[in-house]
C-alpha cells in the first residue's frame, strides 16, 4: 500500500487498528471487572436495563468506585501505549516517504521572501552563501490567479465543444446558442462550434503568451492573431513569436519586463531543489535567519498537492482569512446546537408523554417507543450532520488561501472535528443532563440536597442515546460507505440523462475520489465518546469495538478496489489525528474527575489528575 495508496492511507488504516486494540483491550477490562462490580451492588438506584450495568448502580461514596478509579489509569496506559506505537512507526515511514527519489524530496519551499531577493540570481546567491554548490535550482512559483479565470474559461470552452460536437456527430445539426449582440438589448443566434472553438483559441493565446517568459500581448493583438491562426495551438508558436517581435520594436526590455509581471509577477514563494537529500533535510530544519518571519522553509509537497492558485498569499493575509473562517465556523455551531438541542430533549420519553399522554406506550407499543425515542434521533442527527463536511470543505478551499489540498483537508478536518464535539458530544451531554434534572425539578428545591445524588444518576443515563448513535453510525453511515449506495445512484443518473461527451463518460466511470475529512472525523468522535463512556457506562464499549471493525473492513476495502487518490499528503493527517485522541483522552479523565467528585470519592479525583498530568507531559 505504500507504494500504491501512498502514506495517507496506511496512516488512516492503522488508526482504525489501534482503536480496535484499546477498545479490545478495555472490552475486557470491563468485563472482567466493571460489569460484576457495577451489576452486583446491592445498594444503588438502578432497577432495570443497562443502568444496572452502569455507574449509576454505585452509591455514593462506595468502595466499589476503586474499581473505576482502577479502570482510568488501565484505559490511560494502554491509550497511551498503542498511540506510542503508531506513532513511532509513523516516524520511519515518514522517513521511508522523504527519502523516496522524487523531486519533491530535494526540493525546499521557501515562503515569505524579502522583496529585493524576488531575482532567481539574488535568491540562487543568498543560498550558495549557506550550501556552496549545492543548489540545482530555485524557481519562483508565479502569481497566476490574474490568468486562473482564463484557464477556467478555457476548460469550459472545450467542455463545451465536446458536447457540441458530439451533438454534432448524433443529430447531423450543427447547435446553435443564443448569445447577448455587443450594443444591442437582443439575443443572436450563433454557431456553438465556432463560438467555443473561437473562445478556446483566445484564451490559449492569453494563457501562452502569458506563460512564455512572461511576455505581454496587448489586447489589440488577440483579434489579429486569430484572424492569421485558425488552425491548432501548434500554429500559436509562430505567430506569437511574430507579435513578441514587433513588441520589442517598439519597447525597450525593461518596459517589457515591467508589463511582464503585470500578467505574470512572482511571489513570494519559491522552490530550490538541491543536489542531495541530506541537504534538503537540513534546509527544511533550520532557521535561515534572525528575523522569524521571513525564509520560511518547508518541505516540499508533491506537485499535484500543490494549490497554485494560492501561492500569491503572504502569511498576514492568510492569518486574517483563518480568522475570519474560525468566526464564521462558531456562528455556523452555534446556529447548528439549536436543532441538535431541540431533537435530543424532542424525543425524550417524557416529553413524548407530555405530548401525546402518558399511555402512549400502550397503543404505540414498546417496539415503536424503542425506535422513536433511540434510533431515530440518532438518524436525524447524522443525517443533519452529513450535509456540512461539503460546506466546510468549500468554505475552506474557496477562502482560506491554503498552499497545498493536504491543508484544505486537514483544516477541514479539524473544523468539523470541532462541530462535531460541540453539538453531537457536549450539547447532547448537557441538554440531556439539563432535562434529566428539569424533570426533577421540584424534588430538589425542597430537597436541595439530593441534587447530587440526582446528577450522578442523570449523567450515566446518557450513554444510551451515545449507545444508540454509535450502533446506528455503524450500520448506517458505513453501510452506506461500503454499499456505496448514493454514487451508484448518482453514477446512473449522469451516465443516462447528463453525460454527452466521451469525456463525460469517462469521468462518470473513473474511480472516486477519497476525501478522508468526514469519515476520519466521525471516527474520532465515536473514539472520544466510547473513552469517556467507557468507565461511567462499560456497555458502550462493545458497541464501540464493533463500529471501529465495521470502519476498519469498509475503508480498507475502499481504499484496495474503490477509491482513488488524487494527491499525496505524506500522511501528515496522523498528527492531527494524535492530538485529537489525546484530547479525547483528557476529555475522558476531566469528565471523570468532575464524576469522581460528584461520588464523593476523593482517591478517584486525585488519580483522575494525576492522569491528567502524565496524559499531558507524555504527549
Amino acid at each position: 500500500m505504500f507504494q500504491t495508496h501512498g502514506l495517507d492511507a496506511i496512516v488512516h488504516v492503522r488508526f482504525l487498528k489501534g482503536a480496535i486494540y484499546i477498545l479490545a483491550l478495555q472490552c475486557v477490562f470491563g468485563a472482567v471487572v466493571l460489569f460484576p462490580v457495577n451489576a452486583t451492588s446491592v445498594d444503588g438506584d438502578a432497577t432495570y436495563g443497562s443502568a444496572i450495568v452502569s455507574l449509576s448502580n454505585i452509591p455514593l461514596g462506595s468502595v466499589r468506585l476503586a474499581a473505576h478509579t482502577v479502570s482510568v489509569v488501565f484505559n490511560t496506559i494502554v491509550t497511551c501505549f498503542v498511540l506510542y506505537k503508531i506513532y513511532d512507526q509513523f516516524v520511519r515511514d515518514r522517513r521511508r516517504y522523504r527519502r523516496k527519489k522524487v523531486i519533491a524530496n530535494f526540493t525546499t519551499m521557501v515562503r515569505e521572501i524579502p522583496t529585493k531577493f524576488l531575482n532567481g540570481d539574488e535568491t540562487r546567491k543568498y543560498f550558495e552563501g549557506i550550501y556552496r554548490n549545492q543548489i540545482k535550482d530555485v524557481v519562483f512559483a508565479p502569481n497566476i490567479p490574474n490568468i486562473w479565470k482564463t484557464m477556467n474559461e478555457r476548460n469550459q470552452a472545450v467542455y463545451d465543444l465536446e458536447k457540441a460536437k458530439t451533438e454534432l456527430k448524433k443529430k447531423g445539426v450543427r447547435p446553435t446558442i443564443r448569445l447577448k449582440d455587443p450594443g444591442k438589448h437582443f439575443l443572436k443566434s450563433t454557431d456553438a462550434i465556432d463560438h467555443y472553438t473561437n473562445v478556446m483559441n483566445r484564451c490559449e493565446v492569453m494563457i501562452y503568451g502569458a506563460l512564455r517568459k512572461g511576455e505581454d500581448i496587448p489586447e489589440e493583438g488577440f483579434s489579429k492573431l486569430l484572424t492569421a491562426t485558425k488552425t491548432t495551438i501548434l500554429n500559436f508558436d509562430k505567430a506569437i513569436e511574430g507579435q513578441i517581435e514587433k513588441l520589442k520594436k517598439k519597447k525597450t526590455e525593461e518596459n517589457i519586463r515591467t508589463e511582464a509581471e503585470k500578467v505574470l509577477p512572482r511571489t513570494h514563494v519559491a522552490f530550490v531543489t538541491f543536489e542531495e537529500i541530506n541537504t534538503c533535510i537540513s534546509c527544511n530544519n533550520i532557521t535561515l535567519t534572525h528575523n522569524t518571519r521571513h525564509w520560511i522553509t518547508d518541505p516540499a509537497p508533491e506537485p499535484e498537492d500543490i494549490r497554485w492558485d494560492n501561492l500569491y498569499l503572504r502569511s498576514r493575509q492568510k492569518t486574517i482569512r483563518r480568522v475570519i473562517l474560525w468566526i464564521l465556523v462558531f456562528w455556523l455551531t452555534l446556529f447548528w446546537s439549536i436543532p441538535v438541542g431541540a431533537l435530543t430533549s424532542l424525543f425524550r420519553i417524557k416529553n413524548i408523554e407530555a405530548v401525546f399522554g402518558s399511555d402512549i406506550t400502550e397503543h404505540w407499543g414498546k417496539f415503536a417507543i424503542g425506535i422513536v425515542t433511540g434510533v431515530l434521533p440518532s438518524l436525524i442527527l447524522i443525517i443533519l450532520v452529513s450535509v456540512l463536511p461539503l460546506i466546510l470543505r468549500l468554505i475552506v478551499q474557496k477562502f482560506e488561501g491554503n498552499y497545498t489540498k493536504a491543508e484544505d483537508e486537514a483544516s477541514a478536518m479539524t473544523k468539523f472535528f470541532v462541530f462535531l464535539m460541540v453539538n453531537v458530544f457536549f450539547v447532547t451531554l448537557v441538554v440531556g443532563s439539563f432535562f434529566g434534572l428539569l424533570g426533577q425539578l421540584e424534588s430538589f428545591i425542597s430537597h436541595p440536597e439530593q441534587i447530587i445524588g440526582l446528577l450522578a444518576n442523570s449523567l450515566p443515563q446518557q450513554a444510551n442515546f451515545f449507545i444508540n448513535y454509535v450502533m446506528v453510525s455503524s450500520f448506517v453511515s458505513y453501510g452506506m460507505l461500503l454499499t456505496r449506495i448514493v454514487d451508484i445512484l448518482l453514477r446512473i443518473v449522469k451516465k443516462f440523462f447528463l453525460a454527452k461527451s466521451k469525456r463525460d463518460f469517462r469521468e462518470v466511470d473513473a474511480p472516486s475520489a477519497d476525501f478522508v475529512m468526514p469519515v476520519v472525523s466521525k471516527e474520532i468522535l465515536i473514539f472520544v465518546i466510547v473513552t469517556t463512556y467507557s468507565t461511567i457506562a462499560p456497555l458502550i464499549i462493545p458497541f464501540g469495538l464493533v463500529f471501529f471493525c465495521i470502519a476498519f473492513i469498509t475503508v480498507k476495502y475502499n481504499q484496495l478496489y474503490v477509491l482513488d487518490y488524487p494527491w499525496e499528503g505524506g500522511g501528515m493527517i496522523w498528527p492531527r489525528i494524535f492530538n485529537r485522541m489525546i484530547v479525547g483522552l483528557i476529555i475522558y479523565q476531566l469528565t471523570l474527575t468532575g464524576v469522581f467528585g460528584i461520588f464523593l470519592f476523593p482517591a478517584g479525583v486525585i488519580v483522575s489528575v494525576i492522569c491528567i498530568l502524565g496524559t499531558g507531559t507524555s504527549s
